[in-house]
């Protein structure tokens, strides 16, 4: 959706229950499908994909 609407950057990461590009809270169901990694997450505010950074570190 952003893709298509031009909008950059597509890709968010959570900044403790936030996402980092709209700063929008969100609901704990949806972190922890972010932090599990097991599936594509969209920011339900801004339609970013949602990514944790500290898993991707690890």
């Amino acid at each position: 959706k952003n893709i298509k609407a031009g909008r950059t950057p597509v890709v968010s990461h959570l900044i403790g229950n936030q996402c980092d590009g709209c700063n929008m809270g969100l609901a704990s169901l949806m972190i922890q499908r972010v932090k599990d990694g097991k599936r594509i997450v969209e920011c339900e505010n801004c339609g970013r994909i949602l990514f944790d950074q500290e898993s991707v570190s690890s």
